[in-house]
């Protein structure tokens, strides 16, 4: 493992000559990214590198101030811009870190789980799972946006919680290097982080703190379904209206938002009277940050703002939903985790990601029949179509798959 103290960095190519170094006496922790800075032993040239963690494992970012730069096409526009632009810039935010300690330790292995995205905070703490037993005097030490801490496992030895909105976490956060540089312990290593690990054995109760829906129950409970609310994506219909969409976000027209709200609440309740014409008995949700407009019919567990308590409302509203249907992205983590099955509206340009929103845990052909991927231009008769279906269809599929 790469260790923070005693200092142990990792070894990089320049981008200037090309050639390999060994590694730097001198880094930075900014916060989502650790950077190596020094100059090159063959060309003299002084350049920065992020440190092999997380994405830095599978694209490494070499970089000089004047201009040269040497990154994968791939992560362009998500990750090696955004760095190159913050060192340039040397954009900062302020922030309050909080150190809480679960279990006294001497050596700590770090979880650096600071990232702009919180899809990518799920997975980078699903790395916890992997370090229950350790030494007695070793243990998991995990650095977390204040607002996620309530997902981690109750093992980790310290939680050193950022006072920072997601939005902050792509630029480098004051004051941060120099509490991990003072940090008491003895030791600091940094723990790999795999990306998208494998979550099927994962113990997902131990982050989310509620235990998912059981398929024994499925036909004995009454039909749930729950909608995932955002307000910055939408249920575009057509082609039209994602043109629309993008025109609107390009430009700053805010004005054409409400618009694109009422849509998608006509949309969801259009659905909701389809099922219902099938399965009268079924209930319905939706959840999800924002409050725009009225939600007849359907319990409404939308907020403004969240807080653990909130969180845990929606954990267990999850855990009792036979579906729950949303756009695909880092909101369809948690309710995929924790439902019995989902409805995710895939926009065209998401293929290539289908899989990173979905933490579905089911085996063989319930995998299959419970996890339905639609096109995001889709309308709501197809939608219900799938519901409808699947809760006609599962009792012979479970009687035949496990007969």
């Amino acid at each position: 493992m790469l260790s923070l103290k005693p200092l142990n960095s990792p070894a990089s190519t320049c981008p200037s000559c090309h050639k390999h170094n060994p590694g730097f006496g001198d880094f930075q922790f900014l916060g989502q990214h650790i950077i190596g800075l020094g100059n090159c032993m063959h060309c003299a040239v002084f350049y920065y590198h992020n440190w092999p963690v997380g994405h830095g494992e599978q694209f490494p970012i070499a970089f000089t101030i004047n201009g040269t730069a040497e990154f994968a096409n791939q992560s362009a526009l998500w990750l090696a811009h955004p760095l190159i632009n913050m060192v340039k810039s040397q954009l900062s935010s302020s922030m309050k870190i909080n150190r809480n300690v679960q279990r006294n330790i001497n050596k700590g292995l770090l979880i650096n789980c600071l990232d702009p995205c919180f899809g990518h905070i799920i997975w980078k703490l699903f790395t916890a799972a992997r370090y229950k037993t350790l030494d007695p005097e070793s243990g998991l030490v995990v650095l977390i946006p204040k607002q996620c801490s309530w997902m981690v496992p109750q093992h980790v030895a310290e939680i050193w919680e950022v006072e920072v909105p997601l939005s902050k976490l792509h630029v480098k956060l004051d004051g941060l290097h120099d509490f991990i540089s003072q940090c008491p312990l003895n030791s600091l290593e940094l723990v790999p982080q795999p990306t998208h690990p494998d979550h099927q054995n994962l113990p997902l109760k131990d982050f989310f703190k509620t235990e998912g829906f059981s398929l024994d129950s499925f036909t004995s409970r009454k039909p749930q379904i729950t909608f995932i609310w955002r307000e910055d994506r939408f249920w575009l219909r057509t082609k039209l209206e994602q043109w629309m969409w993008s025109f609107a976000t390009k430009y700053n027209l805010n004005w054409f938002k409400p618009w694109f709200l009422l849509r998608q609440r006509h949309a969801i309740k259009k659905v909701v009277d389809l099922v219902k014409r099938t399965l009268p008995d079924a209930q319905f949700a939706v959840a999800g940050l924002g409050k725009a407009g009225n939600m007849k019919g359907v319990q409404d567990l939308r907020y403004l703002e969240m807080n653990t308590e909130r969180e845990l409302e929606w954990c267990a509203l999850y855990a009792k939903s036979h579906f729950v249907v949303g756009i695909h992205g880092s909101s369809m983590l948690i309710p995929t985790a924790l439902s019995a099955g989902f409805i995710e509206l895939l926009p065209p340009y998401k293929i290539p990601f289908m899989t990173e929103d979905i933490l579905m845990r089911h085996d063989s052909r319930f995998q299959l029949f419970l996890g339905r991927h639609l096109n995001l231009f889709c309308g709501p008769a197809m939608v219900a179509q799938h519901i409808v279906d699947a809760f006609q269809s599962f009792a012979y599929l479970k009687s035949n798959t496990e007969a």
